[in-house]
């Protein structure tokens, strides 16, 4: 982990938006190469409930997480959304 990325980490992990519905997630799958999960919306049942994306904060395979998932003005480009956990 290089400088950067804990700027990076730092800056995100307090950028927590309250008011945001938060959700359950399952962590299903892990890319080591850029520290991106696989993650599964768990409870209610819609047609998008499954992402590749990036944290605020390292997660562990099979772990279960509450959070909202962030789309910044660029997602569009690099089709990676942010899980935002507590």
């Amino acid at each position: 982990m290089g400088v950067g990325y804990n700027w990076f980490y730092f800056m995100i992990k307090h950028l927590v938006d309250f008011s945001k519905q938060q959700e359950n997630f399952l962590v299903v799958a892990k890319d080591d190469g850029d520290k991106s999960y696989f993650i599964i919306r768990t409870g209610e049942e819609t047609t998008d409930n499954f992402f590749w994306c990036k944290a605020n904060r390292p997660l562990k395979l099979r772990e279960v997480v509450t959070g909202y998932l962030h789309s910044d003005t660029y997602s569009h480009l690099n089709k990676m959304h942010q899980l935002i956990i507590q």
